[in-house]
């Protein structure tokens, strides 16, 4: 077996560190470009999923005679969507605020009709 001199010996562990530190400085740039890649991947599946829920209230509205859904439930049930189901999984937010708006949607058309028909002799 060799024997290791007494000047030799730090060199391996040298090395090691400075190949540790490069891959560190090579992580740290890529890093930020990686986060831009997954928010920009979720971004489009946000978007993609808001095209199926547009698409699934007109198919809605044309089967309905221009009623809007009053639930996501309803939605569902009328058009035979998974993917809706998935979205308000995974979404409760956006899914709530929708309701919301559809909710004042809907009272804003019963109120303006009440108008109309009032109005009316």
């Amino acid at each position: 077996m060799k024997s290791i001199r007494s000047g030799e010996s730090g060199y391996v562990l040298l090395a090691v560190m400075l190949a540790v530190t490069l891959i560190l400085v090579a992580m740290s740039i890529e890093l930020p470009r990686i986060a831009q890649q997954i928010k920009r991947e979720k971004e489009e599946e946000l978007v993609h999923r808001g095209k199926d829920y547009a698409t699934a209230v007109k198919r809605f509205v044309h089967k309905n005679g221009g009623r809007y859904p009053l639930s996501v439930e309803q939605l569902e049930d009328t058009n035979h969507i998974g993917k809706t189901r998935r979205a308000r999984r995974h979404q409760p937010g956006i899914i709530r605020q929708w309701r919301n708006e559809s909710a004042q949607h809907s009272q804003s058309i019963r109120q303006s009709t009440h108008r109309r028909n009032a109005a009316q002799p």
